[in-house]
């Protein structure tokens, strides 16, 4: 299977803006019904590093976040946001990048990897 990537320019993080961009480079890849059913469980893997604001792009932008959720959402799939942090608790961390806010408001589950190994 060969790997697909788009990449799209976004003039800012302007929600109506991240929308369009990031359905766009899903569409340029075959669209999220190429990967993903109705009812179909997604897990959104977003980068949690440490709390930050949005601002410092030290972690995923919350704007994509709810993007990609409503994207996830529209064909009938159930979005999972999560990961580790490597400083600080995950509900603390995801607080202050803006990403539980999303998580609240989308109605999102919100989870914390864990190391298995």
């Amino acid at each position: 299977m060969k790997t697909k990537v788009s990449i799209v320019k976004c003039p800012s993080y302007e929600q109506a803006f991240v929308n369009q961009a990031v359905k766009h480079a899903v569409d340029l890849i075959g669209g999220l019904k190429t990967f993903i059913k109705k009812n179909d469980k997604v897990f959104l893997k977003v980068n949690l590093l440490q709390a930050a604001k949005p601002e410092k792009a030290i972690t995923t932008h919350p704007a994509i976040v709810k993007a990609v959720i409503q994207l996830v959402k529209k064909i009938g799939a159930i979005p999972v946001v999560g990961d580790s942090t490597l400083f600080g608790n995950l509900e603390s961390v995801a607080k202050e990048c803006g990403i539980l806010k999303i998580c609240k408001e989308e109605k999102v589950k919100l989870v914390k990897l864990i190391k298995l190994l």
